[in-house]
């Protein structure tokens, strides 16, 4: 479970300092929630809200997440390996948009990384696309799923 605790951290931390992204909430003081605002994404101009949950009940994340003044997009993106999360957050009325894969490559793999200080990489990926990164040597870690409220 630390391994996953570390690779969802670290995908987060990914968004936040990068010079397109500004942070929202992190956490949000009802629910262990931490978001990131997208103010320019290369793929479409209109900034998002991009919410990051895990370990959290479903109606308290909503809830969280909607004391965050909203802007015209919002993402939620849930770690859970349940097999009852989307009817969990459908339930509430939330729209299920995709799933994926949380990932993580371990240290003894990023040699020139390591040196530099790096000692994980992450990232979220489609169902699809696990088997290419597992060929590099990522290990699937978790379930997310992405809502839009």
């Amino acid at each position: 479970m630390h391994t996953i605790d570390t690779a969802w951290q670290a995908t987060i931390a990914g968004y936040v300092g990068t010079p397109f992204v500004q942070q929202v909430a992190t956490p949000l003081v009802s629910a262990p929630i931490q978001g990131v605002r997208v103010a320019y994404q290369i793929d479409s101009p209109t900034p998002c809200d991009d919410f990051y949950v895990a370990n959290c009940d479903p109606k308290a994340a909503v809830v969280a997440i909607k004391s965050v003044p909203p802007i015209a997009n919002q993402y939620i993106t849930v770690l859970d390996n349940s097999p009852d999360c989307v009817a969990r957050y459908t339930a509430l009325g939330l729209r299920h948009t995709c799933s994926e894969v949380l990932m993580a490559l371990m240290q003894h793999i990023l040699n020139q990384d390591t040196r530099a200080g790096i000692q994980l990489s992450t990232l979220l990926a489609t169902q699809s696309a696990v088997p290419l990164y597992q060929r590099v040597g990522y290990q699937s870690l978790a379930q997310t799923h992405v809502f839009t409220p």
